[in-house]
């Protein structure tokens, strides 16, 4: 009966938001956020929304993973559980992390990609296979019409793992449900399928501004990663929480290790440019827009900039450190070795080592600077100075006026001046200097009582 009643309900409420077209209310929130409001389709890519058939695709892959096997042990004696969208993340990392910042044990995980291919009794398996069948009568035809097919698709997905993720949670006495993937399109509607069950629900969020993906926002708890999302929430008031939890970044143990009892000197005169790969992922058909904003060419104006600086402050050189994307393949790094001396050609640049991780090099140049790079915020958090580069055309939400990332956006201010004075600065000028300092990871820590 259970499991019955969760198919009917969930399934109820998601047809239900197909017909709302407010936010006034929190459903109404939800209902804005699934059709593809807010923030980009991460689990189906730009190319699919051309596909009028990306229904059938996604009913497809649905059937596949409905009939694959993989294994689920949970621990009836634990009652917290993190729900995840992702199956590649490392899962016992999460975990310890979770574990560390709420100060209890958290032995159960669930990953919503997987929750169709975990154990269930054949009868259970057979009502989702309906409840496919069912969702794919409306959604292939919305998807072969519609603009937005790619949201319609991912109800198929939404449904069957919101159904599925509370039967798990409800069957093993999972009173706590904590959501890594905040930013996906369902992640405010099960907020409140899971209030209704009764399972509390905290949000950890990146240390990324809430701004660009969660600017709705609903949680009965939510973990605060740096001082400029206490920031947001006090002026999105779409943000709704009963309980703020201060945390830090989730990869911070990762590199507090290195930087955390001390400062390495930085490489003085030497400016670092924190690359997206927005411009590779342009080159293959990948989604390089962020709020509307074309981020490859907001990151060309910024190579055009340092540029310009370089031909006319020869002391100082360039040193680019290059995204993830930008390292995948022997064809990527052709490419990239093409556009950068295209768009840096008449002064000499050089790049950081490939085989070092952007966040363990900080002391490689003296000040950095991006569109928006979350290894900023943590070079901010070990004491390195960073710029961001947001002009009047770029986005509109980030960073918000009268904040502390306002301070350091060279975007809009006379850049060459900018720039000068804040390389200028020694680090504990430029961190008073722009009132950084709650930045430093010390102070967070102290704030956070976590050492």
């Amino acid at each position: 009966m259970l499991f019955l009643r969760i198919t009917f309900f969930v399934h109820f409420q998601y047809l239900r938001t197909l017909f709302v077209n407010h936010t006034k209310s929190d459903f109404g929130l939800a209902s804005f956020c699934l059709k593809g409001n807010l923030n980009s389709a991460y689990r189906l890519s730009s190319i699919e929304n051309n596909e009028r058939l990306v229904g059938l695709k996604v009913l497809n892959r649905t059937w596949v993973r409905l009939f694959k096997k993989i294994d689920l042990s949970l621990n009836k004696n634990n009652n917290f559980a993190i729900v995840d969208d992702d199956a590649t993340v490392i899962k016992q990392k999460r975990i310890d992390y979770i574990a560390y910042i709420i100060k209890k044990p958290v032995e159960n995980y669930l990953c919503k990609e997987e929750l169709i291919s975990y154990p269930l009794p054949i009868h259970y398996k057979a009502l989702i296979f309906l409840v496919s069948i069912i969702n794919a009568l409306w959604i292939v035809p919305l998807c072969l019409f519609s603009k937005k097919r790619i949201f319609y698709a991912l109800y198929m997905y939404f449904i069957i793992e919101s159904i599925l993720s509370i039967f798990f949670c409800k069957k093993n006495k999972i009173t706590t449900a904590i959501f890594s993937s905040i930013f996906s399109q369902d992640s405010n509607i099960n907020f409140l399928l899971y209030k209704y069950f009764k399972i509390e629900v905290i949000k950890n969020p990146s240390e990324d501004p809430f701004a660009f993906d969660n600017s709705i926002l609903l949680t009965d708890k939510l973990l605060i990663c740096n001082p400029y999302q206490i920031e947001e929430i006090k002026q999105i008031k779409t943000i709704k929480t009963s309980e703020i939890i201060y945390a830090l970044p989730e990869q911070t143990l990762d590199y507090s290790d290195k930087y955390s009892t001390k400062t390495i000197d930085s490489e003085k005169n030497t400016i670092g440019f924190y690359s997206s790969g927005s411009w590779l992922r342009k080159e293959f058909s990948m989604n390089y827009h962020h709020q509307g904003i074309d981020c490859a060419e907001q990151e060309d104006n910024l190579l055009l900039e340092l540029n310009l600086f370089i031909a006319k402050n020869p002391i100082y050189k360039i040193k680019i450190f290059l995204h993830p994307l930008e390292k995948k393949s022997e064809n990527a790094l052709s490419k990239v070795k093409y556009y950068y001396s295209s768009k840096l050609s008449s002064i000499p640049f050089e790049y950081n080592d490939l085989n070092d991780h952007t966040c363990l090099s900080f002391e490689e140049c003296d000040v950095a600077i991006s569109l928006f790079s979350g290894s900023g915020l943590y070079r901010l958090m070990f004491g390195y100075k960073t710029l961001y580069y947001v002009p009047n055309n770029s986005f509109q939400k980030f960073p918000m006026d009268n904040t502390s990332l306002a301070n350091i956006n060279i975007g809009k201010q006379k850049f060459d001046e900018f720039l000068t004075q804040n390389l200028q600065y020694s680090e504990a000028y430029f961190f008073e200097k722009h009132k950084l300092n709650n930045y430093l990871f010390n102070n967070q820590n102290t704030l956070l009582n976590l050492s």
